[in-house]
């Protein structure tokens, strides 16, 4: 899985930011995916176990910001 170097702009306390994820093999698999961040929150949990169908597959996290602005996250 490789993943590339954004920020997040949060504009509102609560928010859900959408990740995709690409598959690019004949297969399902399942993901562990770890989110990490030092100014938000993740209500639903910070680790994810995902099946991802072969393809290109939408997720949306939900967040939780400290204050609003720009912010690191770490998949």
């Amino acid at each position: 899985m490789t993943t590339s170097g954004r920020r997040v702009t949060v504009t509102a306390r609560k928010a859900d930011i959408p990740l995709t994820f690409v598959n690019q093999t004949a297969d399902t698999v399942t993901v562990h995916v770890q989110l990490a961040s030092e100014k938000l929150l993740f209500p639903d949990g910070s680790n994810v176990a995902m099946t991802l169908p072969p393809g290109t597959t939408t997720q949306r996290f939900a967040v939780e910001a400290r204050a609003s602005g720009t912010f690191r996250m770490t998949v």
